[in-house]
């Protein structure tokens, strides 16, 4: 599953004995210069949240604030964030490329992002370009990935970090931090709490088969979420290299 990152330029002596050959070093001299002040020169990140006809996707990160994925469908952005997901349409903007709906504002411009929720806002925040949604949630450190069906459901595993459910067609979205990680007999289990809620990832080296797509899995998974029990596969994920 494709899907989980100066030199010191010699020092030339110049002996007057040939006009020509002063001439030849000088030149050489010279674009030695300007080649070490162009590699030097900073460069201007490229925009992530350009619109086209594939859709765009993205891993977010804020300093001392959310992570989060993205996906841009024409004009607009899609923000999965741990606890919801926000639909924001493209907004007018002097420069970059701004999404906003009410409170809620993402802003890149020159390849940094700007992210407004609720109130709090966040600069200087990072948006790394990603094949598709499993990738850019590895951009994120969710290394992990469970799929079911019937409802469709997914877990991510970030295993320094948190849990991630999505559940019930993606209605349901859960983050609960600091995971702990057990071995069994046949795998392992991940089990986390936090505000009145519980998860338990159960993982054991079994081969899987999707129910509904067929999609081979190296490993079976089982999920309980708040004591509600989920059964599907699931493996690690790959970042295309």
């Amino acid at each position: 599953m494709q899907i989980r990152r100066p030199t010191t330029p010699p020092t030339y002596v110049l002996r007057p004995r040939r006009t020509g050959a002063l001439l030849g070093l000088t030149a050489l001299a010279l674009a030695l210069a300007a080649c070490a002040s162009a590699t030097s020169a900073p460069t201007q990140t490229s925009p992530v949240l350009v619109g086209g006809s594939v859709a765009v996707h993205a891993a977010g990160r804020c300093a001392d604030g959310p992570r989060f994925s993205v996906r841009l469908d024409a004009d607009t952005a899609v923000v999965g964030l741990p606890d919801r997901v926000l639909r924001l349409p493209r907004a007018p903007a002097a420069s970059g490329a701004r999404f906003a709906r009410a409170d809620t504002v993402l802003w890149e411009q020159a390849g940094e992002a700007r992210v407004e929720l609720g109130g709090d806002s966040w600069t200087g925040c990072t948006l790394e370009p990603a094949s598709g949604p499993d990738e850019a949630m590895a951009g994120l450190g969710f290394i992990f990935r469970g799929v079911g069906q019937e409802p469709g459901w997914l877990i991510y595993v970030d295993p320094d970090r948190a849990l991630r459910w999505i559940g019930d067609y993606g209605v349901v979205r859960t983050e609960l931090p600091d995971p702990r990680r057990q071995d069994t007999e046949d795998g392992w289990v991940w089990q986390a709490e936090g505000d009145g809620r519980t998860l338990e990832v159960q993982v054991r080296e079994e081969p899987c088969l999707d129910d509904m797509s067929g999609e081979p899995y190296p490993l079976t998974v089982e999920v309980r979420a708040d004591g509600q029990g989920y059964r599907g596969c699931g493996g690690w994920v790959e970042e295309e290299g």
